[in-house]
């Protein structure tokens, strides 16, 4: 299991020793093409080990960004969404890449305070997990419950003596109750059931708590985010969500929101690519989408008309064209 590839010119080799193994030392699987087997083709392990990587690495430089191997395996990446950028120099990434955030490392020699490690330590928590999570051991099944001590066989027989005075008790208090109730006037009866009809009649009267009341929108650069059928990076994509589209969710505290698109599918995003509406925006789209539902009716509506016209004529045996 691969959980980071990274992608790297021969001429920096050094410098991405130094980030393998601080990934690795976070607790993370990694593959560079340092490993790569003798008996296997480049092109079919890189094809195999990106694809099923959490997240690709890609370090910028001015001979990564004139190697044709290294551009193809980001644009793998970004296709993926699985791409987190690097660079060792000030040389741009070559297009579409230079549009994506890419952080600086040509002054880090491995300090953890760096402010470019640490957002590529942000990014593979998002992609991959927590650090350290990949060495986490398995669940164990819990153990068989300890023995009883003796004076559990004590306490236990001390309860079942018990058992028949606190009967004796309940059945008491109901007797008693509902003699009261019985000796209650008439009048104070239907009162009791009034205020019960009442409170009744009020739950039901409550409006139901919408489940996500906020609209919001993507902050994606790629113009679009998969929606999900559970809260985690590699689980399946139920559909796209397009720059623009809106749909609803709620405050969550998690990484991943639930949320719900307009045509009723409910899936999970993560956070960072949400973005909430406010109330004059929301208002200010929705008016946008009624009266484009409105200007298409109104559209239907004349072709209807334009048609039942011409039928019309034809019935007649006038020329439709008059």
């Amino acid at each position: 299991m691969v959980d980071i590839f990274i992608s790297y010119s021969r001429e920096n080799r050094a410098k991405v020793r130094l980030l393998a193994e601080k990934c690795a030392a976070l607790g993370y699987a990694v593959w560079w093409d340092e490993e790569l087997p003798p008996h296997k083709s480049y092109g079919d392990v890189i094809t195999e080990k990106i694809g099923v990587a959490k997240a690709a690495i890609v370090v910028w430089s001015k001979s990564a960004a004139a190697s044709e191997w290294v551009r193809a395996e980001a644009d793998i990446a970004r296709n993926q969404k699985k791409l987190i950028q690097s660079a060792l120099d000030d040389t741009p990434p070559p297009l579409p890449f230079n549009q994506i955030q890419c952080v600086m490392l040509d002054d880090w020699q491995g300090q953890d305070d760096h402010s470019g490690w640490r957002k590529i330590r942000e990014s593979l928590t998002e992609l991959c997990g927590p650090p350290n999570s990949a060495a986490e051991p398995a669940y164990a099944m819990p153990s068989a419950p300890p023995p009883e001590p003796v004076w559990a066989e004590a306490d236990s027989a001390a309860r079942s003596n018990r058992l028949p005075l606190i009967a004796g008790i309940v059945a008491l208090g109901a007797t008693i109750a509902v003699a009261l109730f019985l000796w209650l006037p008439d009048r104070e009866k239907p009162a009791m059931q009034e205020n019960r009809e009442e409170a009744i009649a009020a739950e039901d009267a409550e409006e139901p708590v919408e489940e996500f009341p906020l609209r919001a929108v993507i902050d994606d650069p790629d113009g679009f985010t998969y929606m999900r059928n559970a809260p985690a990076r590699g689980a399946a994509v139920l559909r796209a969500i397009s720059d623009g589209e809106m749909f609803s969710t709620r405050e969550q505290v998690a990484d991943w929101w639930e949320i719900m698109a307009a045509d009723g599918t409910r899936g999970y995003m993560h956070e960072s690519r949400i973005r909430i509406l406010s109330e004059d925006e929301r208002i200010a789209r929705e008016a946008s989408a009624e009266n484009a539902v409105r200007s298409q009716a109104d559209a239907l509506d004349d072709i209807a008309g334009a048609m039942q016209g011409v039928s019309d004529a034809i019935e007649s045996g006038r020329d439709p064209a008059q």
